[in-house]
């Protein structure tokens, strides 16, 4: 089931105004959506572009490929009018251009996961399952979710949960390939 804003009339104006930074109060305001509907309405977003960064130009990724050529697109003009302040010796108008282009790459960088950071802001491309193990009963289940937290058995990884288990405080971070 899609959230609200995926459903809604303006939804190609909601999504540019979240990927431009717009505060959530104004779009709440002009749209009605709720402020914790936009909130979920990221991870439909970042669902988006992560579909149009892993499969390019794929009809399942259209509309996520749309909004990544878009801010691909505001990158490109913001450098030209970076460039054309520079040869005019405009540095307040090259300030406000580099602020605009460094923002728009950083979006880039976030959605494409390379600056993803610990509690970063943003757009993130993650997916967290919660399992009570205590009252789990499908063993092949709970196998399966194991394979993929360390990474297809990776023994660097599961060496590590064993390590802190153990509660060791020299434990090396893990490193997920």
């Amino acid at each position: 089931m899609r959230c609200k804003a995926c459903a809604h009339p303006h939804r190609d104006r909601v999504d540019q105004q979240l990927v431009a930074g717009v505060s959530l109060r104004v779009i709440v305001a002009e749209t009605g959506l709720s402020l914790g509907g936009l909130v979920r309405h990221k991870a439909c977003i970042r669902e988006l572009l992560s579909n149009a960064m892993v499969e390019g130009e794929a009809a399942g990724a259209a509309r996520g490929s749309a909004l990544y050529n878009r801010v691909e697109k505001l990158v490109g003009e913001a450098e030209q009018i970076l460039a054309a302040a520079k040869a005019k010796d405009d540095f307040r108008g090259a300030n406000g251009a580099l602020g605009a282009a460094a923002k728009l790459l950083d979006l880039l960088g976030r959605a494409s996961g390379e600056l993803q950071g610990a509690n970063a802001g943003g757009i993130h491309l993650t997916k967290i399952t919660n399992v009570n193990v205590t009252n789990y009963g499908d063993d092949r289940e709970l196998a399966e979710l194991l394979r993929e937290a360390t990474c297809d058995w990776n023994p660097a990884v599961v060496e590590r949960f064993k390590q802190l288990a153990g509660c060791s405080v020299d434990a090396a971070p893990i490193v997920m390939r």
